[in-house]
């Protein structure tokens, strides 16, 4: 059998047509696992950015919480200092000494008569744990 230049021709079309195909299949192929691989990332940002807000509301939160403790310690501070300005003084200084030996403030305010927030800043200021600082 003789090959005539027309079976030739259809022989080569029918080869481009097969490496075409394969080639289209193997992009399509590529194309379905880069779009997997592209809604896997937006899923992993999405959950950083929840992330990343739910850090930021924390943070603000405790930001808020800190001045309101900051701005408590400043009003005990200041009404330790108008305490020890009246000569209460010796019931403080009795309490300071006690508050350095590590007794909690709940002791404190029962056996010195004072508040329970003057116990408190006490224990932080004179307390053992301030002392080891």
């Amino acid at each position: 059998m003789t090959l005539t230049p027309e079976m030739i021709l259809a022989a080569a079309a029918l080869a481009t047509l097969a490496i075409v195909t394969a080639l289209y299949f193997r992009q399509a192929r590529s194309g379905r696992k880069l779009k997997r691989e592209h809604d896997a990332l937006q899923e992993l940002v999405a959950h950083v950015r929840r992330e990343a807000h739910s850090a930021v509301a924390y943070g603000s939160d405790v930001g808020k919480r800190l001045r309101k403790a900051e701005k408590d310690l400043a009003t005990l501070t200041e009404r330790l200092g108008q305490i020890e300005m009246r000569g209460e003084s010796g019931t403080f200084e009795r309490a300071i000494n006690v508050a350095r030996q590590g007794v909690d403030a709940k002791s404190l305010a029962s056996n010195f008569g004072i508040s329970r927030g003057e116990a408190e800043l006490m224990s932080v200021v004179y307390g053992k744990r301030a002392a080891a600082r």
